[in-house]
């Protein structure tokens, strides 16, 4: 293990494709596999492959970061979120992390987040966190980024269940996502309203920016 540890941690720092192809490959055999592992030989796993995975995400380009996709996606096929336990944690540290500031590494992260779609209606709590972080970052100055927002907004609120007492399971309710979607355009449009075509500092406006940028985000299809 050490040896295929040390593989794929030289492999995933280059920025060449099949390089990542490789590493790609080996990680997705490690994690379909590692869900009949002892609890002692996941913890290990996961104290090597949480930091392989950071050094790996800041060197993803558009098209790697599709193997990578692919990967977490095969992962997570048809499996019982209880034996991917380490993965779901490691996909939560994503969610919730600071951002950098870096377009091609915020496109990647919310782009690679998707792969919880496999997992639907299992991880409501997650969907949740996804639903709350995404909404508020959807004035985001990158189109790329508000594009995959977009997607992941829709996919957190498209597996709520209504059971015959009328009461939602915990995931996000769709009604609330929305109402909270028409205040944040009655705002942009108030905004809208207030901006001279003339003026540019007003144009320049940070705020009135951010403003704009979520307009454009309903712009992108799911």
């Amino acid at each position: 293990m050490e040896q295929l540890y040390a593989l794929i941690d030289e492999v995933a720092t280059e920025k060449q494709n099949g390089s990542h192809v490789v590493a790609a490959m080996i990680v997705a055999g490690i994690l379909r596999g590692s869900k009949y592992w002892t609890l002692e030989m996941l913890d290990e796993l996961w104290r090597k492959l949480t930091p392989f995975l950071s050094k790996v995400l800041p060197h993803l380009t558009s098209q790697t970061c599709g193997y990578w996709h692919s990967c977490f996606q095969y992962s997570m096929e048809d499996v019982d979120p209880r034996r991917i336990h380490h993965l779901i944690h490691y996909f939560h540290q994503l969610i919730n992390d600071r951002e950098t500031g870096i377009t091609s590494t915020e496109t990647s992260r919310w782009y690679l987040i998707q792969c919880l779609e496999g997992l639907e209606w299992r991880i409501p709590s997650i969907w949740g966190e996804i639903n709350e972080k995404g909404k508020e970052l959807l004035d985001n100055s990158s189109s790329s980024i508000r594009k995959n927002l977009v997607s992941l907004l829709a996919i957190s609120v498209s597996f709520g269940v209504n059971w015959k007492d009328g009461i939602l399971t915990r995931h996000p309710d769709i009604d609330t996502f929305f109402d909270y979607l028409c205040d944040r355009l009655g705002q942009t449009i108030e905004t809208y309203e207030k901006v001279s075509p003339t003026n540019e500092m007003t144009l320049n406006d940070p705020e009135t920016k951010k403003a704009f940028d979520f307009f454009e985000s309903g712009k992108h299809s799911v």
